[in-house]
């Protein structure tokens, strides 16, 4: 053999023209973007609009439309599926970014119309409410005086009679309640009073993590989570009873609670209760977005588009014809919904969809290792598809908003959006059960492939990895290098400099697929630029099979 090859080979120097085999996995997929195009067009509109305006990631929009429109119509409308099966259209949502992402302003935009609505209507019941309250408290003196006249001794039964009269008088004597359509800081204990005044419906919107924070017991004397209400109320098909005994209990036939966050990662790490969180089935009831927020490469000053304000007015009138639809009937205070079917043609697209997860499932299958979640993952692709088949049919004036059938296309475009949702819930939960050699694997690959190529070198990567924790000595980084070439990521390559001075140090050189894909460059409100919403630089269908090897290359 060659001398100068068996050295090579000893100290980890490879061959340029040696064949370069597929690299070893280092975690779940790149997550995908959602297809924003499988939207109706007004809430398209929207999202495009938002997500070119505010320089994010269009799936953190997509998500949370999906549950403001959640939040209009859940506890109003059900879906029949067959004998037995059933599904509301509430969801659970919570899109994952770094801090910076943005998240607060997209937050805003999407749900700005309902927090109007919610203050108008506030505004719009005073009188009402004052004049109730003003009737209780006359009914209540009255029944005081009442009580007065009964207690003295030549009273006789009449006045025994007029208590009971002015009693019950003040028991009907019901103030209505402020309309509510949020509530983000009620504890669990406090959420369900909450429901039960709005008709069994409520909504928990949040901007930041703390809805979780404060099921995570924060407020709790003992600091045990409180998930019970969070699992009932997704379900929509699970009474909650809560009895008292100092006051009046609360009872909800049908619970439906809608739930939006946007959360920084590490998050869901950081709950005492995390465990919990997910043994108990609360983390796989979310539908998650854990996207590359861009930063570093999005669009400033005068080339951010402008935003669109006939979109955003769309957007408003959609969700106020919603929020203004009414259930079947009103049932002891709760609502009664209507029943919605799948078309024939639906049916059979969810039929497939049903085989395609099952198969998922199974031992060694793509979702496997997220059973908990994927188990939910054709409930929740059914509710979806209601939700665009209302956000679809509500923009149509004309149209019954309950008297069609769940289409074809509705239930094609959940699925495709269910498919994508999948591979970032398949990140979320492998940050959850984070390897941390594969996260520092993950960590020096990224740091290695944002150099540019001329300084891929082991001591420019010293340099770049300085101050991580795990990194103290020149042997750390070494270490890491070598399982990156073992693992066919990474290459160390001779130097080709000649002439004087200090030697060049050894190159790094990426396997050829990584060294091509390209990561978010921009967000742009073009609306033709369908299937990667309007985000130029987004990794193209032939980057697949590198993406099912390279994990979160983008992530610490």
């Amino acid at each position: 053999p060659d001398p100068d090859r068996v050295v090579d080979q000893v100290l980890g120097i490879a061959d340029p023209e040696e064949e370069w085999p597929d690299p070893s996995p280092l975690g779940p997929p790149d997550p995908e973007a959602l297809p924003v195009d499988r939207l109706p067009k007004v809430q398209r509109d929207h999202v495009e609009s938002v997500a070119g305006a505010t320089q994010t990631p269009p799936d953190m929009a997509v998500l949370l439309s999906l549950a403001a429109i959640a939040v209009t119509v859940q506890g109003k409308v059900e879906i029949k599926i067959r004998d037995g099966w059933k599904e509301p259209v509430n969801i659970y949502t919570g899109a994952i970014l770094s801090p910076g992402s943005r998240k607060s302003p997209v937050y805003r935009h999407v749900f700005g119309p309902l927090e109007d609505w919610e203050i108008e209507q506030a505004r719009k019941d005073l009188p009402t409410r004052q004049a109730a309250e003003d009737h209780r408290e006359i009914l209540e003196k009255r029944l005081e005086s009442l009580k007065r006249e009964a207690a003295k001794e030549d009273a006789g039964p009449a006045a025994a009679e007029k208590v009971e009269g002015a009693r019950f008088q003040l028991l009907d004597a019901k103030v209505p309640p402020v309309t509510r359509l949020n509530a983000p800081e009620a504890t669990p204990e406090a959420l369900v009073p909450i429901m039960a005044e709005q008709g069994g419906r409520i909504a928990i919107l949040a901007p930041e993590g703390d809805p979780l924070r404060i099921a995570d017991g924060r407020y709790s004397g003992n600091g045990d989570a409180r998930l019970d209400v969070l699992k009932r109320a997704w379900t929509g098909r699970e009474a909650i009873r809560v009895d008292r005994v100092s006051r009046d209990g609360h009872y909800i036939r049908r619970p439906a609670l809608t739930l939006a966050i946007c959360l920084q990662p590490g998050v869901l790490n950081s709950l005492k209760n995390a465990r919990s969180f997910r043994g108990e089935g609360v983390f796989g009831r979310f539908l998650w977005v854990m996207p590359e927020s861009g930063i570093g490469s999005r669009l400033t000053g005068p080339n951010v588009p402008q935003l669109d304000m006939k979109a955003v007015s769309g957007w408003d009138s959609l969700l106020r014809a919603l929020l203004e639809s009414t259930p079947a009937d009103v049932d002891d205070g709760g609502y009664v919904p209507h029943t919605l079917r799948l078309s024939t043609d639906a049916l059979e697209v969810l039929h497939a969809w049903e085989a395609e997860v099952e198969t998922d499932l199974g031992p060694g299958g793509r979702l496997s290792c997220v059973e908990d979640w994927a188990s939910k993952l054709v409930g929740n692709s059914i509710r979806v598809a209601a939700l665009l088949h209302l956000a679809r049919t509500a923009d149509d004036i004309v149209a019954d908003l309950w008297g069609g059938e769940i289409s074809k296309w509705a239930m094609e475009g959940a699925i495709e959006l269910a498919r994508a949702l999948s591979t970032h819930a398949l990140r979320v939960f492998d940050s959850l059960d984070a390897d941390p050699k594969k996260a520092l694997l993950r960590y020096v690959l990224r740091r290695i492939r944002e150099l540019p190529p001329e300084e891929r070198n082991l001591r420019r990567l010293r340099e770049v990895c300085r101050g991580k924790r795990e990194i103290d000595t020149s042997e750390d980084i070494q270490d890491v290098v070598d399982e990156l070439v073992k693992r066919n990521w990474v290459r160390v390559v001779p130097s080709d400099s000649t002439g004087p001075g200090r030697p060049e140090s050894h190159v790094l050189q990426l396997h050829p697929d990584l060294d091509s894909h390209t990561r978010y460059t921009s967000y742009s409100s073009n609306p033709g630029n369908k299937g990667v919403s309007g985000i130029s630089g987004m990794p193209t269908p032939d980057d697949a099979g590198l993406r099912g090897r390279i994990g979160e290359v983008g992530s610490e």
